[in-house]
């Protein structure tokens, strides 16, 4: 279909001197990256984790990280944040991620979708199911030991959540994404959750106009321990194959186990983001500026 971002890719595929070109683009975004990360007021908890199990994985290993998303700039500011400088020019290491086809792939522009291709993005469409080409090269991606990020919240938040500070729900394609590798190699991909306070007040989706981040932003990230799935899709596999009377690893799931995959790791971030709320306000307060509403920083 011509609207679901995927059908000019090819015209991207320009041989060596994209490779060169690709280098040079990446170099100046996360040098940017790098520059605006200064201007904020970052502390991170448990980082560790995060190096030890995304960073420091197996070649073939496959790792779905998962996160709230307050802010149209989560990815790549968060990462940069995150990650060392050197990481970014990993190419074959990097995270693979989506991006909404209307919002990043909206007409044939190959500037953009140049851009988004040298970041390791590739489009998904909101309301096309799961059985979309963005889920299955995702898919694909994780079945080769890939990492693959994922905005489980499948926008950017609910401005009404952000009185309660509370995440949206969360869609079932993050927890196809888990069934489907299973299903595909015998291993769960390991899923690493990360909750962050403060990017909501960084070009937030539901202002009227964007603006530009204000300086010493406070911005605040926690890593939580790896999901495990192994011991569920197993027995779900074995039910699977029992209730059809059929000896066949590849026997289709039914979407209860996405949902229920899905319901896990909402569950998991649930209690990653109170703890991490509950260590902002230990430390900063109960009136810290990263808890707050975006209204207290921007004039309406």
């Amino acid at each position: 279909a011509g609207d679901d971002g995927w059908s000019h890719r090819q015209a991207l595929n320009c041989g060596g001197a994209c490779s060169v070109l690709r280098t040079a683009t990446r170099a100046v975004l996360i040098s940017s990256l790098k520059c605006i990360g200064f201007f904020f007021d970052v502390r991170t908890y448990d980082l560790h984790k995060f190096q030890k199990h995304v960073m420091e994985k197996k070649s073939d290993e496959a790792v779905i990280t998962v996160a709230n998303h307050d802010s149209i700039v989560d990815d790549p500011l968060i990462f940069s944040l995150m990650l060392p400088t050197n990481w970014f020019f990993k190419t074959h290491e990097m995270r693979w991620g989506w991006c909404t086809a209307e919002v990043c792939f909206p007409r044939r522009n190959m500037i953009t979708d140049f851009i988004f291709e040298t970041g390791k993005i590739f489009p998904i469409v909101r309301g096309n199911g799961l059985e979309q080409k963005g889920i299955r090269h995702a898919v694909g991606h994780l079945t080769r030991g890939d990492w693959f990020h994922v905005f489980p919240e499948g926008r950017v938040a609910y401005p009404q959540l952000w009185q309660v500070n509370k995440m949206g729900p969360f869609r079932w394609g993050v927890g196809k994404l888990v069934v489907e590798t299973h299903r595909r190699t015998g291993k769960a991909p390991k899923v690493v959750p990360f909750v962050h306070r403060g990017m909501h007040v960084n070009l937030p989706r539901h202002e009227e106009k964007y603006v530009l981040p204000l300086p010493r932003t406070p911005i605040r990230i926690l890593v939580g321990d790896p999901i495990d799935f192994q011991s569920t899709l197993d027995a779900h596999q074995r039910l699977r194959r029992a209730s059809s009377g059929r000896d066949d690893p590849f026997f289709p799931p039914d979407e209860d186990i996405y949902e229920a995959v899905t319901e896990q790791i909402k569950l998991s971030m649930d209690r990653l983001q109170n703890q991490m709320d509950d260590i902002i306000i230990s430390e900063e307060g109960p009136d810290s500026p990263s808890l707050s509403n975006t209204s207290l920083y921007y004039k309406k």
